[in-house]
């Protein structure tokens, strides 16, 4: 016997495919709808959260105009890029089929702690009608049965090499023991076809020109869109708490690099590593005069 659905047992019915329909338009729906993320501050499982610095990132990442191919960013720590970075990898796979990811960070374990704890973490709790079918499941590599696939490398100046993918993400560049192999491997594969290169980094207090800050300093001329994010975007954080951990730090530079007020304090060399004060430089800067006119 067949028995004929009542209206709201339709709507029952149709809501898984209009939240997929929903999800699949729009990146920013789908991460604060579905999208959770561990707060290591709180230790907690919470939902990601459409800070306004990462609802830039996201436009930035799905923007098709080719000012948007290159990007960079150089940031503080615990700000969100990574969890941002493993949604909107995530959302890729899942709808707009068949896409291929690239993720490389520190070392092999690096990546794979993005794959593992953070791509796969976000997965295993969306709702079973927005999970695609995983095939190949480790800390090396996701595949879905929708030909979808995001990859973890360890950083190397072969990685990524003869490759197509359609995004990928550099974690940590500045402390990228070969920065500048990886940068020319990588920005080759994306130089002829659609895919986005993806910088991410907090300071290396032990770097003073490193690849990845002369990227960053030369943009945009060199055609990247830069993102500079301060210590204070994330909520919670202002200069009362920066000056509380400041002063706590056993390592000031360090904790300076670690969370930047601004572009110099991303960009300037550690006083451990200067071949001059910087204070003094600074001072006698303050002092010069102009030029007499002869």
């Amino acid at each position: 016997m067949t028995t004929l659905l009542s209206g709201p047992d339709i709507a029952i019915r149709a809501l898984p495919l209009v939240e997929r329909e929903l999800c699949r338009r729009s990146v920013l729906y789908f991460m604060t709808e579905h999208v959770f993320i561990v707060d290591y501050t709180s230790k907690s499982v919470v939902r990601w959260q459409p800070w306004p610095h990462l609802v830039q990132m996201l436009d930035d990442l799905e923007d098709p105009d080719p000012s948007a191919k290159l990007l960079v960013y150089g940031k503080a720590r615990q700000d969100g890029a990574s969890w941002t970075a493993a949604g909107d990898s995530l959302w890729d796979a899942l709808f707009h089929t068949p896409v291929k990811v690239g993720v490389l960070s520190k070392g092999e374990r690096g990546a794979a702690e993005f794959i593992e704890e953070k791509v796969r973490f976000i997965w295993s709790r969306l709702p079973a009608y927005l999970q695609a079918k995983l095939t190949t499941d480790n800390s090396e590599e996701l595949v879905w049965d929708n030909g979808s696939r995001i990859v973890g490398f360890p950083s190397s100046s072969d990685a990524g090499r003869h490759t197509n993918f359609s995004k990928i993400f550099v974690d940590e560049g500045d402390f990228q023991p070969d920065f500048d192999g990886l940068y020319t491997s990588l920005k080759s594969t994306v130089d002829d076809g659609p895919a986005k290169l993806i910088l991410m980094s907090t300071s290396n207090p032990k770097t003073i020109d490193s690849a990845f800050k002369r990227v960053f300093r030369d943009a945009p001329g060199n055609h990247f869109r830069k993102r500079f994010w301060s210590y204070d975007l994330r909520p919670g954080r202002d200069q009362a708490w920066w000056e509380a951990r400041r002063v706590e730090a056993v390592d000031e530079e360090g904790f300076i690099k670690e969370y930047p007020r601004n572009e110099e304090d991303f960009l300037s060399a550690a006083r451990t590593v200067m071949a001059f004060d910087k204070a003094a430089l600074d001072a006698m800067k303050g002092e010069c005069k102009e030029a007499i006119a002869w």
